[in-house]
């Protein structure tokens, strides 16, 4: 195989289909750029995660598009891979490659990390050692890649060091033209790697191991007012948080003093309203998104957020589109907010209170009354709710030596009591993050942690209460890397060189592979990451600088000690932090909201219901995507195409759209078979030009037939209850050989002898393949099953490839069958 690229669908054609989820790894997705092949900067970025959950994050495709606008720069993206597919690339020696082009990882110029999270650490590594770089950095020679990181876990770079070249603090967006620039400069000229690493390390924000200068966090001072680029490339298979992201604020007013974000994103910006707006219709019209998340640290204290939210579901309330806001502090929260949110499909509701007692609320730098919530929940209740969920936090400082399960249970019941509705409770470990005022906090124990769970769980067996909670092994970890010295390094590479993956994940977080690396490390890990530091300690994070001095943390934890609370910030401010430094600045935002924009109303019926049957290819990479997959792209490519669909009516609205047998994954076909409602006529041609324009790489459409019915008509019989059967070519992977096609023929008609389905199965052969056309009669005609039964020892797709050819339904009169489209 040529390994200077990979294509998933010819050389892991096999392979693919043995993992779960081949999706991950094929690409081909609306949006996605190929590489310029002329660019002098190769870039591909990790979020070192599943698929799912990297093309969840809102950063990974907002340096997508960024890196790609500038001239001489193309970027690409990678995501870790599963254990299943890892291992096949290990056996195959295949290495990891990136999405767009199939390039192996060691052949960039630069691989970027975006690092959400401390227990993402041996994805790093293994990503890296999967594409075929090494993992430390003194061991990397000039033609190896550069690896640059950046995200909110990396503020601690401490335990990084070994394995990063440059590690970037803070927000990229107002910095990367100037930083990649440079780089195409230096590469024109001839530039090293080493000349290039250069460039990177001159930066302000970029820290590495043994730099002099402390790094300081980057700010992008223009948030809210340049709008964000298009939120491309769209997913292929439905992702961790399957909805479109607009941030209607960045940073926090309140400084709740456990929050890491509320400090790394200080000071806070609010968007400008017309900014908002465009970039929600870019998510709409350019991304195809229904379900809005407005997103923020605290949405609930954005200047006229009821206001807002009033107007944009006033603008597409019609259109369907519903807009959820996540991010709700209790004593921000309004029931006119909540009236509103409401208003298309009901998203979760869900109260983080961290901590049941007001002193410690207050200690904490927030306020979550009880009566408050009560009142909110009994509002939700009319409204239609019938669930909420809660958050709290095990191991705060605030609480001392004092009992936390107690008041927890109380607090709940009450709750639970006076509003009737059932509740999920989440209760996870307090990790002191650096950056923080608890900075200088213990962590409780593993073992401290899950005796206060199980107490908390005890007390609500058998009530409307359920308990779920966040793994406490995790959390020591995760505060052994965020507060570790270089010396984690070390820890970390022992877990990941004995198979330590995905430790975000329960199902893979290995814990005695862990508990050897910590017990083999030449110093107490546990307890120098769980101790109490002093006040005017050296600690391995103060070689970055966030903005927020050391002496205002010092001061914010005297005051959480006493349980007093400090005023919000603002633009006039008293009780200054070191964040505010023009041009970064507090930004509050005009109350003035714009005008209406465009307004589709999908509800509207000239008398007429129009239906539209269009028959489609599946083909390339799109064999690996499944049938729920397939809907989903459909249903957001509609919405890019500006086709008027009709919605069921309901909980959560969808486009009426049916198809006639779906395939299953890994077949392709030359004639899938589709049926969508419209609100309104569109000729055929370009209902089929418009979508092909926005569909995923390997989904076309082919034909379209538009039919008109007069409402109160009978209606239309579905495509499923009409469908008579298929047509497949199935041909050998390997080399066609006439007695193989004669063996799986004859397997073929002695199980349709057996099963008496003489007359609804027929095979040929032809040019070096089997016809096979089979009359649906419920699994036992599967394509899936009657290649079983031709592939008795081995998984049938390592033997053969199947292409449906056509789709038949049953004929008028019902003896005979016909094509859709002839």
């Amino acid at each position: 195989m040529d390994k200077t690229t990979i294509r998933p669908e010819r050389d892991l054609y096999r392979h693919l289909m043995d993992v779960e989820k081949p999706g991950r790894y094929v690409g081909g997705e609306f949006g996605s750029e190929m590489p310029d092949a002329s660019a002098n900067i190769r870039v591909v970025i990790c979020f070192p995660d599943l698929y799912e959950i990297g093309m969840s994050n809102l950063a990974v495709r907002i340096l997508y598009q960024v890196l790609n606008a500038i001239d001489g720069v193309s970027c690409e993206r990678v995501f870790a891979p599963a254990p299943d597919f890892e291992s096949i690339l290990r056996t195959k020696s295949i290495p990891l490659y990136s999405l767009e082009s199939g390039t192996p990882l060691a052949s960039f110029d630069i691989i970027g990390f975006s690092i959400g999270y401390e227990l993402s650490a041996t994805n790093v590594l293994n990503v890296l050692d999967c594409g075929g770089v090494p993992i430390h950095r003194n061991a990397r020679l000039s033609h190896d890649p550069i690896i640059l990181a950046g995200g909110p876990a990396v503020t601690n770079p401490a335990p990084f060091g070994a394995f990063f070249d440059a590690i970037y603090i803070g927000e990229i967006e107002g910095e990367a033209k100037t930083i990649f620039e440079k780089l195409v400069e230096v590469k024109k000229a001839g530039g090293s790697r080493d000349d290039l690493l250069t460039v990177m390390l001159s930066h302000d924000a970029i820290w590495s191991e043994g730099k002099n200068a402390a790094a300081c966090r980057a700010v992008w001072s223009d948030f809210g007012i340049l709008g964000a680029p298009p939120l491309l490339p769209m997913p292929s298979i439905r992702t961790a948080q399957d909805h479109g992201v607009v941030e209607i604020m960045r940073g926090c007013p309140t400084g709740c003093r456990f929050c890491h974000a509320g400090m790394f994103y200080r000071p806070f910006r609010e968007k400008n309203p017309n900014i908002l707006l465009a970039d929600i219709e870019m998510l709409v019209e350019e991304c195809g998104y229904r379900e809005i998340t407005i997103s923020s640290l605290s949405t609930g204290d954005v200047s006229g957020v009821v206001p807002l939210v009033r107007k944009l579901n006033g603008l597409y309330k019609n259109r369907r589109i519903s807009f959820s806001l996540p991010s709700l502090r209790v004593d921000s929260f309004t029931l006119p907010l909540l009236a509103e949110v409401s208003a298309v499909r009901k998203s979760g509701i869900t109260f983080a209170v961290e901590t049941p007692i007001a002193a410690w609320q207050q200690g904490l730098n927030k306020e979550v009354p009880i009566e408050k919530i009560v009142e909110i929940m009994l509002q939700a209740k009319n409204l239609g709710w019938r669930l909420a969920k809660f958050y709290f936090m095990l191991g705060l400082p605030v609480s001392g030596d004092a009992d936390e399960t107690e008041p927890i249970v109380d607090f709940l019941t009450t709750v639970q009591k006076k509003s009737g509705m059932r509740i999920n409770v989440n209760v996870g470990t307090f990790v002191p993050k650096p950056h923080t005022p608890f900075q200088w906090s213990r962590q409780i124990s593993e073992q401290q942690a899950f005796e206060k769970i199980h107490a908390i769980k005890n007390k609500f067996r058998g009530t409307k209460i359920q308990l779920k909670y966040n793994s406490p092994f995790s959390s020591t970890l995760e505060g052994i890397i965020c507060r570790g010295s270089s010396k984690t390094a070390s820890v970390i590479e022992n877990a990941f060189r004995n198979g330590a993956r995905m430790d975000a994940w329960e199902e893979y977080l290995n814990r005695g592979v862990w508990n050897q690396a910590i017990q083999d490390s030449d110093w107490d890990a546990l307890s120098d990451a769980a101790r109490e530091r002093s006040i005017d300690e050296n600690l391995p994070w103060d070689t970055v600088s966030l903005g927020v001095s050391k002496r205002y943390l010092a001061r914010e934890l005297e005051r959480s000690i006493k349980c007093i609370r400090t005023k919000s910030c603002d633009e006039t401010c008293n009780n200054l932090c070191g964040a505010c430094a023009r041009p970064n600045k507090v930004r509050r935002r005009s109350l003035e909201l714009p005008e209406a924009i465009r307004q589709n109303d999908n509800n509207y019926r000239d008398g007429y219901e129009w239906y539209v049957d269009f028959s489609f290819g599946k083909e390339g990479r799109a064999i690996y995507l499944s049938h729920l997959n397939v809907m989903s792209l459909f249903e957001r490519a509609f919405q890019r195409a500006a086709i008027a669909v009709l919605y069921t009516q309901g909980y959560n609205p969808k486009p009426r759209l049916e198809f006639a047998s779906p395939l299953a994954l890994g077949l392709s076909s030359e004639q899938e078979i589709a049926r969508l409602y419209l609100s309104s006529c569109i000729s055929e041609r370009v209902f089929a030009e418009n979508l092909n324009r926005v569909l995923h790489s390997g989904i076309e459409i082919i034909q379209a037939k538009i039919t008109r019915r007069i409402e109160g008509e009978k209606k239309p019989k579905s495509l499923m209850s009409l469908y008579w059967g298929s047509e497949f070519i199935v041909s050998p992977t390997g080399q066609s050989e006439l007695q193989i096609l004669q063996s799986a023929r004859n397997l073929l008609y002695e199980y349709r002898n057996t099963t008496e389905l003489e007359d609804n199965i027929s095979c040929d052969l032809a040019d070096g393949s089997l016809k096979i056309r089979v009359r649906h009669q419920g699994k036992h005609t599967s394509i899936q099953n009657l290649l079983k039964e031709i592939t008795p020892n081995v998984p049938w797709w390592y033997q053969w490839r199947v292409r449906r050819t056509y789709t038949f339904f049953a004929a008028e009169n019902l003896d005979g069958y016909e094509s859709k489209f002839s």
